[in-house]
């Protein structure tokens, strides 16, 4: 599995609980709040970006990716910095050296980075 933290500040968020997914975009900052999708899941992946959208709106934002390695935060970084294309830096994570399933469905989330929202590769 694959899973994608968010992590939102500002204020306390209060105690730890399971939420549905209508209520994520209701919840005071700061939260961190974990998205579980099924690998390469386009619904799930829909989702994820919906929230995360959702979510970077109200404040600062992190998308924590479980997908990408950490040795391969400068890959994002450039790509964040608007210093590479989508194709650049699909190569430079060297995804399919770690999963047998395509980028393209984590777009969306990836392109999230040259939106505002930093993203961070916390693979290993």
């Amino acid at each position: 599995m694959l899973a994608a933290l968010l992590i939102v500040t500002g204020s306390w968020a209060g105690d730890c609980a399971r939420i549905s997914p209508n209520d994520i975009g209701r919840i005071d900052p700061p939260a961190v709040v974990v998205l579980v999708e099924r690998r390469g899941t386009l619904s799930d992946l829909w989702r994820a970006n919906q929230l995360v959208r959702k979510l970077s709106r109200r404040a600062p934002t992190t998308l924590a990716l479980e997908a990408a390695h950490h040795a391969r935060q400068p890959a994002i970084d450039r790509y964040e910095q608007g210093l590479t294309g989508f194709e650049e830096l699909a190569l430079e994570l060297a995804w399919s050296d770690y999963w047998d399933f395509p980028i393209t469905p984590y777009r969306p989330l990836l392109v999230s980075a040259q939106r505002g929202v930093s993203v961070k590769a916390i693979g290993v």
